[in-house]
């Protein structure tokens, strides 16, 4: 009887001892599949960097930052072939994120690249109109890196601003976005401009202007965007942002 149970105790034993072998096979790094990549907002934000190629030109290099609230920023740097002058090119627009790992851009004169994919968390590949890839993968691509961006460059953009009581806000044309003005001494022109040409309360006026996109923290730490105005080029209220 104890040798029996000897034996019926040891079969047990090999038994659980390949369960075991099995189920650190099946969970091993080499068996284990990734699944798909998945991206939030938080893991989008930063700054892209890439050069596309192009028929008639000798550079074409794209900078993108994807800042907080969904806004992109552009900056382009363009130079034909046959020794003509760099031409710098700024954009501002709207980025969502499509199917976990694609950024979907509007308002942007990126066509035909306006969907990329990412291929790694660091990587995105160009989309063409169909919404495929562009073979080859390496001169379509736009890589993260550890610029800051605290801030954009200067740029003109055109909108609607109102000042309600006290605060300055302005709405950008292109992507409708409704930013806060920071206080500076040229939103302050921009202000006794306002309070010169509004008539009712609350009443929007288009405005040209000159300035840039800043993060700065509110009083609750949340980081959002703001306009520092530069230069105030024109204000009225007959006209408008174009429609829609």
């Amino acid at each position: 009887m104890l040798s029996l149970l000897i034996v019926v105790t040891s079969c047990k034993s090999k038994k659980k001892t390949e369960e075991e072998e099995a189920q650190k096979e099946m969970v091993s790094p080499e068996n284990m599949k990734e699944g798909p990549l998945v991206m939030s907002n938080e893991d989008v934000m930063g700054v892209y960097e890439g050069d596309f190629p192009c028929d008639d030109c000798v550079l074409d290099h794209y900078l993108i930052q994807f800042r907080v609230g969904q806004i992109y920023f552009l900056e382009r740097v363009y130079q034909k072939s046959g020794g003509g002058g760099k031409e710098m090119m700024y954009e501002i627009g709207h980025w969502s994120i499509k199917d976990g790992n694609k950024l979907q851009l509007t308002k942007g004169m990126l066509a035909p690249f306006e969907q990329f994919e990412f291929v790694d968390r660091k990587t995105l590949q160009a989309l063409n109109s169909e919404g495929m890839m562009e073979i080859p993968k390496e001169e379509n691509q736009l890589v993260k890196g550890f610029k800051k961006m605290d801030s954009t460059p200067s740029f003109s953009m055109d909108g609607m601003y109102v000042l309600v009581t006290d605060d300055g806000w302005f709405e950008e044309c292109k992507t409708g976005h409704r930013f806060p003005v920071a206080k500076t001494e040229a939103n302050d022109k921009l202000e006794k401009m306002y309070n010169r040409k509004h008539k009712e309360p609350s009443e929007k006026l288009f405005v040209k202007m000159k300035g840039y996109l800043k993060s700065q923290p509110t009083q609750e730490n949340e980081i959002i965007n703001v306009i520092v105005v530069e230069q105030v080029m024109s204000m009225d209220k007959k006209s408008g942002c174009p429609q829609k």
